[in-house]
C-alpha cells in the first residue's frame, strides 16, 4: 500500500467559529502521515487523506484532543 492514501470523511461537532476550524486543521496535519485536511466553517464535514499509519481512532482522538467531537462517517 506503499504510496497510496486512504480518505476519511467524518463531521465535526463543536465548531463556532473559524479559528475552531484552523484549529483542528492544526492539529491534524500536524499528525504524520497526514497529507491533507479539508475543514471550512461553518461546514461541519471533515475530509483527511492520509497513509494506512493513521487510523480513525488517532483521527478521533486528535480532534477530540483540539476539544472537538467527531463522528467518522467512511475511510476508503
Amino acid at each position: 500500500m506503499a504510496g497510496q492514501f486512504i480518505a476519511t470523511t467524518g463531521t465535526v461537532w463543536g465548531m463556532d467559529c473559524e479559528e475552531c476550524e484552523y484549529k483542528i486543521k492544526a492539529s491534524l496535519k500536524a499528525v504524520s502521515g497526514v497529507r491533507d485536511v479539508s475543514l471550512r466553517y461553518p461546514d461541519p464535514t471533515l475530509g483527511v487523506l492520509h497513509n494506512d499509519s493513521v487510523t480513525q481512532a488517532l483521527i478521533v482522538s486528535t480532534v477530540e484532543a483540539a476539544g472537538f467531537r467527531i463522528d467518522v462517517t467512511k475511510s476508503a
